[in-house]
C-alpha cells in the first residue's frame, strides 16, 4: 500500500510539473508548434536515462526509489500520447512537414537526452 501511495504522489507531482512547464513554454513560444510537449518529453528522457543508470549501473539510488520516480513522476511527466495527438492535429491542418519534424526531432532528441543522462550518471 505504501508503494501505491508513493506512486500516486509521484504521479501527481509529475503531472503538475508537466502542466507548469508546458504552460510556461507555450506562453513563451505561442501555440503554433507544440514546443512545450517536446521539451517535457526530451527532459523526461534525460531524467529517465540519468536515474535509471544511477540505480541500475551505479547503484547510487535504491531500485525501489527509482521505480517510484520513473513510473510515477517521469511516467506522468512525459506524454508521448499527447505528442501523438498533437501530431494528428498538425496533420489535420495539412502541416505535414511540421508533423514529421515534430515526431522525428522529438524522438531523436529523446534518444540523445537519454544517452546524455546515462553518460552523466556514469560520471557521478
Amino acid at each position: 500500500m505504501k508503494t501505491v501511495l508513493l506512486l500516486v504522489i509521484a504521479g501527481g507531482l509529475g503531472a503538475l510539473s508537466h502542466y507548469a512547464l508546458c504552460s510556461w513554454i507555450h506562453g513563451q513560444t505561442g501555440n503554433g508548434f507544440p514546443w512545450g510537449t517536446m521539451a517535457v518529453n526530451v527532459l523526461g528522457c534525460l531524467l529517465f536515462g540519468l536515474l535509471w543508470t544511477l540505480a541500475e549501473e551505479r547503484f547510487l539510488v535504491p531500485r525501489s526509489v527509482s521505480f517510484i520516480i520513473l513510473t510515477g513522476f517521469v511516467g506522468s511527466f512525459t506524454t508521448f500520447s499527447t505528442m501523438t495527438f498533437e501530431t494528428l492535429n498538425l496533420i489535420k491542418t495539412s502541416s505535414w512537414l511540421s508533423a514529421i519534424l515534430y515526431m522525428g526531432v522529438g524522438q531523436i532528441l529523446g534518444i540523445v537526452a537519454a544517452v546524455a543522462g546515462i553518460e552523466v550518471a556514469k560520471t557521478i
